[in-house]
């Protein structure tokens, strides 16, 4: 009962670990997809969403923004309360999974306050684009958790209702087939689970299996896939590899020594599952070539697998030594990671909106067009953020040459015909 009665206090962190959202811009994206999702977030532009090959697998993403939109408005902050909401959603997900007799409802709890505030995966949060990681979380890992009540002797409806939150995460992203994986991992655990879960797993191997075969018959015509960010030809082991050790420094690593110190050898194989979740949810992502290590939106779901060993390792140190030494090592995880939250990357992410916010602050003082000469992101961007603040935008150039890192240059005339320029080296 006392564990229950910690989950109210783990949302309350979560929701303190991501307040400063609260006062986020619109960040690039955004001004493209809101807009984008209220013209296809409804049954009649179903048809429509299908036809588009770069989000026809992202309908929970698109129909949340698009309800939001209809509901507040195309304005920041009902967003950035409904991405807080999700995350505490996910939070009680993952605390959920204690369910599972190999976790229990105590390496759960842990886990759940360490997921809550866990600013590795913070972007997922922070930036409105990284929305389809959170509905693979919520979905997918509902269905994780309907699957394992299933094999340890719950009723169909369970299995049923886990094929469904399947499907759904399927329309969430295109990484979700690795669910389909993940399930397998209490089979590997328990023994006394095999032989009912190899009877259930097999139809979501095959959807798994049709559904990556769909996603490749589309590589041609999706630019989620033409841009150069993804690429079979990338080095997917070393990406892999080093996303999987930037994950783990620093709070993984000290789990892992601690658990080894300690010799808690009833714990290696639940922490070994840990470490095998991690890796099954970051290896869609091995593809990447524009970076050699995961972003930090797309490390959400791995996440489960790291706060799982994180709650592991604080679970045995409260059997070992007590619950106080727990606490404080808790207190330190806290504030260390909220204290980077709300400092380090709300700055990077203020950075981010630094360019379309100029040129939002810009159209009000214009008298006319606003002519752009370079900007950081696509011009795609530009145009619809002044769109946005009722202005209008032409470029000075093809879009190829518009488009430079570093670099916001625009210009416009005032209502006395004086002309104002605009140049800032940016940090995106």
């Amino acid at each position: 009962m006392q564990i229950g009665r910690l989950l109210p206090l783990i949302a309350v962190l979560a929701f303190l670990a991501y307040l400063p959202v609260l006062s986020f811009p619109f960040i690039s994206d955004s001004y493209v997809e809101i807009p984008l999702s209220i013209g296809y977030g409804s049954w009649h532009g179903l048809t429509a969403l299908f036809a588009n090959p770069e989000f026809h697998f992202r309908l929970s993403y698109i129909f949340a923004n698009a309800w939001i939109s209809k509901l507040f408005g195309f304005t920041p902050r009902p967003f950035y309360i409904a991405s807080i909401v999700f995350h505490i959603l996910c939070v009680c997900l993952v605390w959920g999974t204690g369910a599972w007799r190999k976790i229990g409802w105590k390496a759960s709890t842990w886990a759940a306050g360490f997921f809550a505030v866990y600013e590795g995966h913070r972007e997922a949060v922070m930036w409105l684009a990284g929305w389809p990681e959170m509905f693979l979380v919520l979905f997918g890992g509902g269905c994780f958790l309907c699957w394992v009540l299933w094999l340890q002797g719950g009723r169909r409806w369970l299995y049923a209702l886990a094929c469904l939150l399947f499907v759904a995460a399927l329309f969430s992203k295109e990484s979700a087939c690795v669910f389909a994986l993940l399930l397998a991992l209490p089979l590997i655990v328990e023994r006394a689970l095999r032989p009912r879960g190899i009877r259930g797993i097999i139809p979501f191997l095959i959807a798994s299996a049709a559904y990556i075969a769909f996603i490749a018959t589309g590589l041609r015509t999706n630019p989620r896939f033409q841009d150069g960010a993804f690429m079979l030809s990338a080095n997917m082991p070393c990406n892999l590899l080093n996303s999987f050790g930037h994950m783990l420094f620093v709070w993984g690593l000290l789990a892992l020594a601690f658990l080894l110190i300690v010799r808690a050898r009833d714990t290696w194989r639940m922490a070994a599952i840990s470490l095998a979740w991690m890796l099954i949810a970051l290896a869609p992502y091995g593809f990447l070539n524009s970076m050699n290590h995961v972003p930090s939106r797309q490390t959400y779901v791995a996440s489960i697998g790291l706060a799982w060993l994180v709650g592991i390792a604080m679970a045995k140190l409260e059997e070992r030594f007590s619950v106080r030494p727990a606490i404080g090592v808790a207190c330190i995880v806290v504030v260390v990671n909220i204290g980077i939250l709300w400092t380090k990357k709300r700055r990077q992410y203020m950075e981010r909106a630094q360019p379309t916010e100029l040129l939002i602050q810009a159209v009000p003082k214009a008298r006319g067009e606003i002519h752009l000469s370079c900007f950081p992101y696509s011009p795609v961007i530009a145009g619809a953020a002044v769109e946005y603040a009722h202005g209008k935008i032409v470029l000075d150039g093809p879009p190829e040459r518009i488009e430079k890192p570093h670099c916001l240059s625009f210009s416009y005339k005032d209502a006395f015909g004086n002309v104002h320029q605009t140049t800032v080296h940016t940090a995106i």
